[in-house]
């Protein structure tokens, strides 16, 4: 009898189609060759509901998470009213999916080996060259705590784990006092691509964003900043349920780990992927990887009903900026 099994998936916006795409030829395949049917359920900007708002439901109405989760929404994992204290539902898969040498033993592993990255996206800077000169230009996340830069960074989604991320590096390295300083000197955006046209624009001489769009800058006066702690890193978690079919395990490997998206991600998405051999994006290379994520340990203790509240006073971007 053919079983119903779903994957709830919350990746990359921009390379979105085409992962649904690759997922789709994939899904064709075990369809025919499998007694389980996957059903994929796609979340992220665009969408009609988050996944951290739908698992957040699911659990208070005690419905069971889905048989696997591939997801760039970190809230989901570093919340202790979500996943992060129900590490024992998931299945150990680091035995399973390829793990770059180089990353065995990073932070941004899972200590369990129940949550492991497909790909890594970067956060870094962008200056624009006409309103900074090159002695000014802030090299480091901590610089841009200074009053100098207030109410001109600009920071892309605080509803999304782009913003989220920032504000746990900020609190993880400095504490929650800088980043109640952050949220007064940086202006938020809606999306992060806004955050890009904002400062390519000219309205704000600094940006934070995702190196999908950071290394477009040349071409519009903008210079890419590698930020001297390291990048701000999302993983794109893999997590899978401990009773889940064990074909879940070679239907995600595939559709996360083929050479052709691996390569996609690294070229076009200019993300770090988590396949050996293949190569790391340029502006990655030349930073030798340094990325920055908080330790598991330190996760464990942090109090996301605190970064929400925090997140509720933000400042969004307006109009009314004097460049």
């Amino acid at each position: 009898m053919n079983q119903n099994k779903t994957v709830y998936w919350n990746n990359v916006c921009l390379l979105s189609k085409m992962e649904e795409e690759n997922n789709n030829r994939y899904l064709i395949h075990y369809r025919t060759h499998s007694n389980c049917s996957f059903h994929f359920v796609y979340f992220g900007l665009g969408r009609e509901q988050t996944l951290y708002k739908r698992v957040r439901e699911e659990l208070s109405s005690g419905q069971p998470i889905p048989e696997g989760l591939v997801s760039t929404d970190l809230s989901i994992f570093h919340d202790s009213k979500c996943l992060l204290k129900r590490s024992e539902s998931f299945a150990q898969i680091d035995h399973f999916f390829p793990k770059r040498p180089d990353y065995v033993d990073h932070p941004i592993m899972h200590p369990t080996g129940k949550w492991i990255p497909s790909n890594i996206i970067p956060l870094v800077m962008v200056v624009n060259r006409t309103l900074i000169e090159e002695r000014a230009v802030p090299k480091s996340l901590e610089s841009l705590l200074s009053e100098r830069w207030k109410g001109k960074v600009v920071l892309g989604g605080i509803d999304t784990s782009a913003g989220k991320s920032v504000l746990m590096a900020y609190w993880y390295l400095y504490g929650k006092t800088a980043v109640e300083k952050l949220i007064e000197n940086v202006r938020f955006s809606t999306v992060p691509a806004q955050a890009f046209q904002l400062a390519k624009s000219g309205l704000y001489p600094i940006a934070i964003v995702p190196t999908i769009f950071s290394v477009m800058g040349d071409r519009f006066g903008l210079q890419q900043i590698w930020p001297e702690e390291g990048a701000v890193c999302i993983p794109a978690y893999i997590g899978i349920r401990k009773d889940a079919p064990d074909s879940i395990l070679p239907l995600l490997g595939d559709c996360l780990f083929n050479d052709r998206l691996q390569n996609t991600y690294s070229r076009n998405g200019h993300m770090i992927p988590m396949k050996e051999g293949i190569s790391d994006p340029e502006f990655v290379r030349e930073n030798k990887g340094k990325i920055l994520y908080p330790p598991w340990e330190w996760i464990a203790t942090f109090n996301m009903d605190e970064l929400m509240e925090i997140c509720g006073r933000v400042r969004m971007h307006s109009f009314d900026y004097d460049a």
